[in-house]
């Protein structure tokens, strides 16, 4: 089942950040920002990324959510992903005929 939560605990991390940077972020604002995932996945979500020590959260039940250094990490928007290199593609010209 922590599969089915990684993207969505990583979703949340960047939300965090859109939403606050470090500064803590109420947990219904970074769930909107989940764009109507079921309550149940946005918790499984929340426990993940505590878990991983991505987020530092606060009261109980949660009501707000701080990015540590490892989810500011995940937070941040990558293109590429950093174990990826890019593909070159190098074009062959065929020398001309004389």
């Amino acid at each position: 089942m922590a599969g089915t939560y990684e993207p969505l605990a990583r979703r949340l991390c960047r939300a965090v950040k859109d939403l606050g940077n470090l500064d803590a972020v109420p947990r219904e604002q970074a769930a909107k920002a989940l764009k109507g995932a079921p309550d149940e996945l946005v918790q499984g979500a929340i426990e993940f990324a505590l878990q991983k020590g991505w987020i530092k959260v606060e009261g109980q039940p949660v009501n707000s959510l701080t990015l540590t250094p490892a989810g500011e990490a995940i937070g941040q928007k990558t293109k590429v992903h950093p174990y990826v290199q890019p593909k070159l593609s190098v074009r062959r010209v065929a020398p001309k005929q004389k």
